[in-house]
């Protein structure tokens, strides 16, 4: 197929986690070991749902004249009073791609329409995140600004931010949060 959704920072993922398989991710973590199949994310994801967070992330974004810059404004809230050591990692992906894909289930299996969804574009700045730190302000609020071009080949009204945080050293995700990138 020639559609080539592979990205400089999709690769630093790929070599980290050694995927083997797909659809594969983690629930409520970033460390290799907590790697699971697509079959097991519900069981996995329902011990935390209706949990409180430690952190509320909320924020917009928006697209330059020329559609050439997507921009992110973030709110970091702290709920917690007992917690440290937090990165914050914002990535970019994009929705409803149209392209080719195998499908071993399917007769024939090459799919000429698929459609590709939540398909990595990039982070901004390290694909692991930034330090944020409460303590540096005294405040129970943080606020960034961040901004990542944007390929021509993009649709942007199908891309979205998803914002995490993450504890650096249980590498426990504390809150993750997506934001529509609406022209």
């Amino acid at each position: 197929f020639t559609t080539d959704f592979r990205t400089d920072e999709g690769l630093v993922l790929e070599s980290f986690y050694e995927f083997v398989s797909f659809p594969v991710g983690t629930v409520n973590s970033i460390s290799k070991e907590s790697l699971s199949p697509y079959a097991s994310w519900a069981s996995e994801s329902a011990v935390f749902i209706g949990q409180q967070a430690d952190v509320a992330i909320s924020g917009s974004a928006a697209i330059n004249a020329d559609s050439s810059k997507a921009s992110l404004e973030l709110e970091i809230k702290k709920q917690s009073s007992d917690i440290s050591s937090l990165k914050l990692a914002i990535y970019l992906t994009e929705d409803h791609i149209i392209s080719w894909q195998k499908d071993e289930d399917a007769d024939p299996m090459d799919v000429e329409d698929y459609e590709h969804n939540h398909v990595f574009r990039g982070a901004i700045g390290s694909v692991w995140g930034e330090d944020i730190d409460f303590s540096e302000t005294g405040s129970k609020e943080l606020q960034f600004s961040r901004s990542i071009d944007l390929n021509e080949s993009w649709v942007p009204d199908n891309c979205v931010f998803v914002i995490f945080v993450y504890n650096s050293e249980s590498l426990e995700i504390v809150q993750v949060e997506q934001i529509e990138l609406k022209n």
